[in-house]
């Protein structure tokens, strides 16, 4: 239960700090994960990830929806 209280304002400052940054989500939450929560790698990596896939999913649709996604760029890229 104590961890609940510490994974919150975490999140909000590791949320904070990547975006103004620019870093990876990532390269934040897998050390807080690891030395703060004390979860195996294996558990604190996947997690990491999940954490990755909702942010940048979240983006892709806030870009999509304001029409800010170049389609004959994103083509290009992937053919």
């Amino acid at each position: 239960m104590i961890s609940a209280w510490i994974t919150f304002p975490a999140g909000i400052a590791i949320a904070t700090v990547s975006t103004l940054t620019g870093i990876g989500g990532g390269i934040l939450w897998a050390p807080f994960f690891l030395l703060i929560l004390k979860l195996t790698p294996h558990d604190a990596i996947v997690l990491s990830l999940i954490i990755q896939i909702f942010g940048q999913g979240s983006g892709a649709i806030a870009n999509y929806k304001l029409k800010k996604i170049d389609w004959h760029l994103v083509c290009y890229f992937c053919y």
